[in-house]
């Protein structure tokens, strides 16, 4: 039994389509957790490859890069945001998504590194959102709570865009990891059921609802926003970014 273990949120979905619908050389398991929940899961050994939030590779020793693909973005990605109802600068206090590694990661560098600014940032518990809004603090908020709610604040910094802005290189949120034992056989099968998914995402666009986001604003967000090929350049970015953090 291979365990895969993919993210939860809409960016996944072409991937998690493939999977269900593929006919696997031996017997998988797929797992769907938040970045946070998959970083432990890798941890305690509860899965075999994972998509990996990028930030947590910087601990690690037993896992294997592999694929050509990641969950990326080459300028704003719209679902990693910091959120306000004042300037940024204006505020004391952040309060940090509890689904996200990366993303928590990013956001400090930035507001510590990039824009410059002193703040308190708080590790946030479910809920946090309406909170860091009646306190007039800001907010991380990743994945699909981030597309629905960035409309509701007044001023909105996106993680991706502003990396692009600061060191002129896209990003890699997460990427595929693999333990030792799995094999090369099936780590090339599995980087071909990712390409087929990636090739067929029109396909998979006409196919496929979603109970909180309409068809456009999911096709605009996996068409135009996420970046799925992890390149040389977004490898160059997650290796400045994890000697940064």
């Amino acid at each position: 039994m291979i365990r895969i273990a993919a993210v939860s949120y809409l960016n996944t979905k072409p991937w998690v389509y493939a999977f269900e619908r593929t006919t696997w050389p031996q017997p998988v398991e797929v797992n769907l957790l938040t970045p946070s929940e998959l970083e432990k899961s890798y941890i305690n050994d509860e899965c075999d490859i994972a998509l990996l939030p990028v930030a947590a590779l910087k601990n690690l020793k037993d896992y294997r890069l592999i694929t050509d693909f990641c969950i990326g973005a080459d300028g704003d990605v719209n679902s990693v945001i910091i959120v306000s109802h004042k300037p940024l600068n204006e505020v004391s206090k952040m309060y940090l998504d509890y689904e996200s590694v990366t993303s928590v990661a990013l956001a400090k560098l930035l507001v510590t590194k990039y824009f410059n600014y002193n703040m308190t940032f708080v590790n946030a518990q479910k809920g946090y959102e309406k909170i860091a809004s009646t306190e007039n603090a800001a907010a991380l908020i990743i994945g699909d709570r981030a597309l629905a709610l960035r409309s509701e604040f007044a001023y909105v910094h996106d993680l991706a865009g502003e990396w692009k802005n600061w060191q002129h290189l896209p990003f890699a949120f997460a990427c595929w990891v693999c333990k030792p034992h799995v094999e090369e056989e099936f780590i090339n099968f599995f980087n071909t059921v990712l390409a087929d998914a990636v090739t067929n995402l029109n396909s998979f666009l006409k196919q496929y609802s979603h109970q909180q986001f309409d068809a456009t604003t999911i096709e605009n967000y996996l068409s135009h926003h996420i970046q799925y090929t992890f390149d040389d350049k977004k490898k160059q970015a997650v290796k400045l970014f994890l000697s940064m953090i």
